[in-house]
């Protein structure tokens, strides 16, 4: 539980990132340039939080102060009560790609098991709501890289920020680093 705020904020950054427009603001200072220019807000976009445990918890809670919908799944959900979680809804594994199909941002907390090993598969990436992003504070493992790439190449996917991969530390050479 000791590490649920730090890794609980690496989303919350990389979804400002990606609704503030950081890379342009970056271009544009490099450039020394100025441009009017308006991102968008977190509020009233959809979260879904992939495992609600403690760090999960935490997504979920820091999501909704910024006036986030924020809906989640976990491994068992009989007799839960989603506002304990700190979530809208909640749905069982079994209903994930529905989830998916709803979520500007998607972020991945859970652990490495023989269950969860590349969960977010193909299918999952596809079943994501397209300009999505992918968010994954778990394990490297969680994800399908190869899906990952292909999603963010195709543009279906609008990004992702990995605080994890399946190698590391990422070789020089990876895709992933674009």
């Amino acid at each position: 539980g000791i590490h649920a705020t730090p890794l609980a904020e690496f989303p919350m950054m990389a979804m400002l990132w990606f609704v503030k427009d950081a890379p342009r603001m970056i271009a544009e200072k490099e450039r020394r340039h100025w441009e009017r220019y308006a991102g968008t807000t977190l509020k009233g976009k959809t979260i879904a939080v992939i495992g609600l445990g403690s760090i999960g918890q935490e997504v979920a809670r820091l999501a909704r102060s910024f006036g986030m919908h924020v809906i989640g799944t976990k491994r068992s959900t009989d007799g839960v009560d989603p506002v304990s979680l700190n979530v809208e809804s909640l749905y069982p594994r079994t209903a994930l790609k529905t989830m998916l199909a709803q979520a500007d941002f998607v972020v991945i907390c859970l652990p490495h098991t023989l269950e969860t090993e590349g969960l977010m598969g193909e299918e999952e990436l596809a079943a994501m709501k397209p300009g999505a992003v992918l968010i994954n504070i778990a394990r490297g493992i969680i994800v399908d890289e190869v899906a990952l790439i292909n999603a963010l190449n195709s543009g279906r996917l609008s990004g992702a920020a990995l605080d994890v991969q399946t190698k590391e530390p990422l070789p020089p050479d990876s895709p992933l680093w674009g």
